[in-house]
């Protein structure tokens, strides 16, 4: 592909509906206002999708407020945050800016959160984030270890559950349990299965107490065109099951042929994933993207072996494809 394929940031491969980009077009002549009221009726569109009461809903530009938010809010000099590793890094790299504790747990070898080790790390209060599916590896933990996680972690500890990536695989939500648990925050955003990651839309559902202290300031500050975008999208349901099954699709394709080379690879049910591929993982990432035009994401540290992979469409799947197999397999193909 003459393009370059950008599978580095987990963003969807579809961009915006077309219901949602003709309402942002709209509201972009009509920013001269502050436009309150969009927010609000996202606000409430939201809180009828989860049936949840209005007062638990608050909107972020992007859900990565929210985690740093929360960061600051439930961790301290004496109470850490307790996260996976590898594992998504917003909130670590937020308390390490304010030098608060950081608990790094090692996922399980299936790929999800040990929930007893992240209640042990956190035994009397702090954060416990947990990303489902986590990012970078795509691996869910099981609905009824994240129902161990709220029974047996201390009351006063929070749980954060970043659901970024559910609308791509049928684990159930946690959504239902905040009624029942003040101490849960629940996470989603519009930016990916929506495809609006540069529009900047996310969302918390918690019970108002814990919202009080992770509100922005003021209250629901995004972007006209981003939230006449999410309204929109939100609305657009099967559009949005299509995307989830074209997703798993590729993805399962894309397997296919990682079992094939014989490429380790992580139990994902998300929209990445990553791979192990013998080398460093971050040369890798920096060969495909000045030979191929192709840029992937990262590896972690405590596995530089493994790269992160956005699944993307069809052709651009296909182009990965052929360029692992020249920078991989270099020796194979030419003898």
């Amino acid at each position: 592909m003459s393009r370059d394929v950008l599978l580095n940031f987990n963003e969807s491969p579809f961009g915006l509906l077309p219901e949602a980009a003709s309402a942002a077009r709209l509201a972009v002549g009509q920013s001269g206002r502050y436009q309150f009221v969009l927010a609000e009726q996202l606000r409430e569109e939201i809180a009828a999708w989860h049936g949840v009461p209005l007062a638990w809903v608050s909107l972020y530009p992007g859900s990565n407020r929210v985690l740093h938010y929360a960061t600051m809010a439930f961790t301290s000099a004496t109470a850490p945050l307790v996260v996976a590793s590898p594992g998504y890094a917003v909130c670590e790299t937020a308390a390490r800016l304010a030098a608060r504790p950081v608990r790094k747990i090692p996922l399980r070898a299936d790929g999800s959160h040990d929930v007893e080790a992240m209640c042990a790390a956190a035994p009397a209060g702090g954060l416990i984030y947990v990303a489902n599916p986590n990012n970078p590896t795509g691996s869910i933990t099981p609905h009824r270890d994240l129902m161990d996680l709220l029974r047996k972690k201390n009351p006063v500890t929070t749980l954060l559950i970043d659901e970024a990536y559910l609308e791509f695989c049928d684990q159930p939500s946690l959504l239902d349990q905040v009624a029942s648990d003040a101490s849960l925050i629940v996470t989603r955003t519009f930016s990916k299965i929506h495809g609006m990651a540069g529009l900047r839309v996310g969302y918390a559902i918690a019970q108002p107490a814990s919202l009080s202290l992770i509100h922005t300031v003021p209250p629901h500050d995004i972007s006209v065109p981003g939230a006449a975008a999410a309204l929109a999208s939100l609305k657009q349901s099967e559009a949005l099951a299509e995307r989830k099954a074209t997703i798993r699709r590729v993805r399962e394709a894309f397997m296919a042929w990682l079992d094939q080379r014989g490429i380790a690879y992580t139990a994902s049910q998300a929209n990445c994933m990553m791979l192990q591929i013998g080398r460093d993982g971050n040369q890798l990432a920096r060969d495909l993207a000045q030979r191929h035009n192709i840029h992937i994401g990262r590896s972690w540290p405590e596995a530089p072996d493994w790269v992160r992979v956005t699944i993307g469409l069809d052709e651009e799947m296909e182009a990965l494809q052929s360029a692992l197999e020249s920078t991989l397999f270099a020796d194979a193909v030419g003898a």
